[in-house]
């Protein structure tokens, strides 16, 4: 039996897609180093220095604070616990952790919770920059 290029073969849903990438089990940690915030109010976006996942929450914060001593002055850092999302990448669940460097002290100041306290949910990243440089201006 002879195929007519012209038209159209049909086949079962699913051969010849791509497999799902594997969900890892356990804790996942985003880190997210804030460089600069852009301006809201022109559209710019703040700009991003140093980020990265992964699935240990002290390993993520030694990440985090390193690239906050190799970032600018005024730089800060957020943690997240994260999943993955339905449509891949990752949804941001919960803020764990804000840091920055007071160079005046030559300290990492760090305020941290745990995962299940109520402090304020994820919600889009940007907005959450801008929150929080709002209350740590100084």
């Amino acid at each position: 039996m002879s195929v007519d290029p012209a038209v159209p073969r049909l086949r079962p849903a699913g051969l010849g897609l791509l497999k799902p990438p594997a969900v890892p089990s356990g804790d996942l940690f985003s880190w997210t180093v804030i460089e600069a915030l852009g301006d809201p109010a022109a559209g710019a976006p703040p700009a991003l220095g140093a980020v990265g996942v992964c699935g240990d929450r002290a390993r993520a914060m030694r990440h985090m604070e390193q690239a906050l001593l190799d970032a600018p002055v005024r730089a800060f850092g957020l943690l997240h616990k994260v999943c993955i999302g339905w449509t891949g990448g990752y949804r941001y669940d919960r803020l764990l952790a804000k840091m920055r460097v007071d160079r005046r002290i030559r300290a990492v100041l760090v305020e941290e919770w745990e995962p299940t306290s109520t402090v304020d949910p994820a919600g889009d990243l940007f907005a959450e920059i801008t929150r929080f440089a709002g209350r740590n201006a100084a």
